[in-house]
This record gives C-alpha cells, sequence and structure tokens, in this order.
C-alpha cells in the first residue's frame, strides 16, 4: 500500500510539471511571435516614413499586452531590453547598423518615437 501511494504521489507531480513545462514553452513561442509582429510592423512604419537612419523609441504598454494575451502567462521575453534590438531588428528587415531601436521605457531621449498599440504602428514623434 505504501509503495502505491508513493507511487500515485510521483505520478501527479510529474504530471504537474510537464503540463507546466508545455505551458511555459508555448508562451515562449507566443512571445516570440508578438515580438517579430512589433517589428515587422515597426519595418512597415519606418519604410513609410522614409527614415533611413537614427535612434528610435519603441513604445507599448508590455502590463497591458501581459494582462490581455491569456497566451503569455509569464512575463516572458517581450522586447524590453536594449540588447534584444539588434537581432529583432535584423529578422524583420530592420538593419541595426544604421537603426537602433530602444524600448521607450529604457530610453528618455529619442529623436523618433513609434508607438504600438492594438496591432497598429503609429508615430508619435
Amino acid at each position: 500500500m505504501k509503495q502505491k501511494t508513493i507511487s500515485i504521489f510521483l505520478s501527479v507531480i510529474t504530471f504537474f510539471l510537464v503540463i507546466t513545462n508545455i505551458s511555459v514553452k508555448d508562451s515562449w513561442i507566443y512571445a516570440t511571435k508578438f515580438n517579430n509582429e512589433l517589428f515587422s510592423k515597426l519595418n512597415t512604419a519606418i519604410k513609410e516614413n522614409n527614415i533611413e537612419n537614427g535612434n528610435i523609441c519603441l513604445e507599448y504598454d508590455m502590463s497591458d499586452e501581459l494582462k490581455s494575451n491569456p497566451n503569455l502567462i509569464l512575463r516572458e521575453p517581450l522586447f524590453y531590453n536594449d540588447w534584444e534590438a539588434p537581432l529583432l531588428s535584423e529578422m524583420n528587415g530592420i538593419d541595426p547598423k544604421k537603426i537602433h531601436v530602444y524600448n521607450k521605457d529604457r530610453k528618455v531621449s529619442c529623436e523618433i518615437i513609434f508607438h504600438y498599440k492594438n496591432g497598429r504602428m503609429t508615430r508619435a514623434k
């Protein structure tokens, strides 16, 4: 009886660990899709505004995005830190050597500011 109890207990723990691992993996996939969509729309906005170089700040409400998107269960790697921008830029057609992208929360003064909300990218400055 003692071995069955231990076996059931370990099975339940294993089940919860597997389910949690799958959920975290899926949320990282959704965060990657969000980042790619964000930078893809930024690339389109840069082309529409004929911007060839400079510092660009990207402003969006990360806390609102995390609250409103049920696929994001943790603070996944949504674009926030400056070191993430060059790779995301290059992956979405922005030349990171000419155009430097920053999160508005991390850099106070920017030449150009784009605001992202509800899937739309608009130029604020």
